[in-house]
C-alpha cells in the first residue's frame, strides 16, 4: 500500500523546504514543478521566476526553522501593495496540504463497514453521518455511552421532525 501511494508523492520536495535550518538552497524549483503538472495553470515560468527571485530576496544565510512558517513569511512579503510571490505561494501551500497517509480514510471506511452490515444495510448516509458524529463526540469527550451526559438542547432536538427526512 504504501509503495504504490509513495508513486504520487514527488521526489523533489526537499526544493520548497528550508535546508539545514536556511532558506532557498536550490536554483530552481523546475523540477519540482514538472512532477506536480495538475497544481499548475499555464505559468510554470512566472512560478520559477518567482522562485528565483525569492532566492535573491531571502538573506543568503538567514535562518528559518519550520517550512509552514517559512512560507507564511513569504506569503506576507509585499512588492507595491500586492503580493510578491502569489503563484508560488499557491503552489507550495497546495503541495504541503497533501495527504501524508490514507490511515485515517481507511480508519472511516472501517468503521463504515462495522455499521452497515447484511442486518443493517438500509441504512441512509444520513444515519451512518450522525453514527460517525456520535463516536467522535463520545472519543473527543473520552466518554462511552454509559456515562455521556445528555444537554437540555439536545432534548429539545428529539422531537417529531427528526425523522424527516429530506426527499
Amino acid at each position: 500500500m504504501f509503495v504504490r501511494f509513495g508513486k504520487y508523492i514527488p521526489r523533489n520536495l526537499s526544493i520548497i523546504a528550508p535546508d539545514n535550518g536556511y532558506a532557498c538552497t536550490y536554483k530552481s524549483i523546475a523540477p519540482l514543478l514538472q512532477q506536480v503538472p495538475r497544481l499548475l495553470a499555464d505559468n510554470i515560468q512566472e512560478i520559477d521566476s518567482e522562485y528565483r527571485t525569492l532566492i535573491n530576496l531571502v538573506k543568503d544565510k538567514e535562518q528559518i526553522l519550520d517550512i509552514e512558517e517559512f512560507w507564511r513569511m513569504v506569503a506576507r512579503i509585499e512588492i507595491g501593495n500586492e503580493q510578491a510571490f502569489p503563484n508560488l505561494v499557491k503552489l507550495v501551500f497546495a503541495i504541503l496540504s497533501f495527504p501524508h497517509s490514507s490511515a485515517n480514510v481507511e480508519r472511516v471506511f472501517s468503521q463504515v463497514n462495522l455499521m452497515k452490515t447484511k442486518i443493517r444495510n438500509r441504512l441512509e448516509n444520513a444515519t451512518i453521518k450522525a453514527c460517525l458524529q456520535t463516536k467522535g463526540l463520545l472519543k473527543l469527550q473520552n466518554s462511552a455511552c454509559t456515562n455521556f451526559k445528555v444537554t437540555t438542547e439536545m432534548r429539545k432536538k428529539c422531537n417529531k421532525a427528526m425523522y424527516d427526512i429530506p426527499k
